[in-house]
């Protein structure tokens, strides 16, 4: 539990506003999203590629989806929240672009790895 524990508060911690998202993989059969992040790291000078995979995914809510603006989408705000049940909630805003709507995921899971 300690691992993940330190994956969930690394993930709290991450700086997402404006980072891009380079992947998002549903897979249904196995329960699991993988979820792959372009974030700015000032001492590289240069975006690094961060990967999530979340599994034991319930309860998946898809919000605002436009698949014509969906490769550009930019990361508004995420959280992930512990809940008295024992599993985690996940929400990423996403923005499509000025004055288009944003988008949201939002899932439960119970386990998530970094890659």
């Amino acid at each position: 539990m300690l691992i993940l524990n330190e994956t969930i508060e690394e993930l709290r911690k991450l700086e997402l506003h404006d980072q891009g998202i380079n992947r998002i993989d549903f897979d249904f059969s196995k329960r699991e999203i993988t979820i792959s992040f372009s974030v700015y790291e000032e001492s590289a000078s240069d975006h690094v590629g961060l990967i999530y995979e979340f599994s034991d995914v319930r309860s998946l809510i898809i919000s605002q989806v436009d698949l014509k603006t969906f490769l550009d989408l930019e990361i508004h705000s995420h959280e992930v929240i512990a809940r008295p049940e024992g599993d985690y909630s996940f929400r990423l805003e996403m923005l499509q672009g000025i004055g288009d709507p944003s988008s949201v995921i939002f899932f439960l899971f119970g386990q998530c790895r970094k890659l």
